[in-house]
């Protein structure tokens, strides 16, 4: 069966992937390591000019991070604050069936707040914030 046009592009793509390799390698050695290892790595930050290849390496621990059944978040400097943020990565996180269901309430709140909205009894009780009457 002919491949695809698109599975052509994806090879070629792959194939002209060069200097970082040793980023990717750290990356996919990481997934290998138990989460509670001395060395193993939580957070990789990627940072340079534009057109250095960062977005293609972050598409790259993607495809790594999937083959390994891994959960993953992706931001950058559109997100300005630390609670956007950690909402963002919850969104995505919650798209492949890890729930922060404790998070998004606190969020929710914090949403609230940030946009005015002003609790009445009503809206608590709506929310099941308040129980009864």
């Amino acid at each position: 069966m002919p491949k695809s046009l698109q599975d052509h592009l994806r090879k070629r793509r792959s194939s002209t992937f060069v200097g970082r390799e040793q980023q990717l390698e750290l990356f996919r050695a990481n997934l290998k390591r138990a989460a509670d290892s001395e060395d193993y790595i939580f957070v990789f930050s990627i940072y340079g000019q534009g057109g250095v290849g960062k977005t293609t390496l972050v598409k790259k621990f993607e495809e790594s991070a999937k083959q390994h059944a891994a959960l993953i978040a992706y931001a950058n400097e559109d997100i300005k604050d630390v609670p956007d943020l950690l909402g963002a990565m919850a969104r995505q996180l919650d798209q492949q069936d890890a729930s922060l269901s404790k998070f998004d309430k606190h969020y929710r709140t914090y949403l609230q707040e940030k946009n005015g909205w002003r609790p009445t009894r009503k809206r608590l009780r709506e929310s099941g914030h308040l129980e009864g009457g």
